[in-house]
């Protein structure tokens, strides 16, 4: 069966469903509160991954100094195995490169073996 996804800019009414998914990608201790993830999606860009018409994963990124900041991204576990989360990366990678920022940071905890690995590619 062939699955419908998009890669899409974030809307204020897809906050719950990109909630939902930080807090099923990240164990309690590390994932966001709702206040904190509401105003990260409001300070920095933010895309969203759609897959059969629901969103299932987002990347939120921004230039905070002169260099580049991936806050946060997630895929909902269900949702793995399409892609959905390194064509997020290649989103926000591109609009790096078209702002001209040299240098990209982010933080991945050393155990989120699956994240260091797309990271890596």
């Amino acid at each position: 069966m062939r699955t419908a996804s998009q890669i899409r800019p974030y809307r204020i009414s897809d906050f719950w469903r990109v909630y939902k998914v930080e807090q099923a990608a990240f164990r309690k201790t590390i994932a966001f509160q709702h206040t904190k993830l509401w105003k990260y999606l409001l300070r920095y860009s933010s895309v969203v991954a759609v897959l059969n018409g629901q969103v299932v994963g987002y990347i939120t990124y921004g230039v905070p100094r002169k260099n580049g900041l991936i806050v946060s991204m997630a895929v909902s576990p269900s949702a793995r195995g399409h892609g959905l989360g390194r064509r997020l990366l290649r989103r926000a990678l591109r609009d790096f490169k078209k702002r001209g920022t040299p240098i990209v940071y982010l933080h991945v905890g050393v155990g989120n073996r699956p994240a260091i690995a797309l990271y890596k590619r």
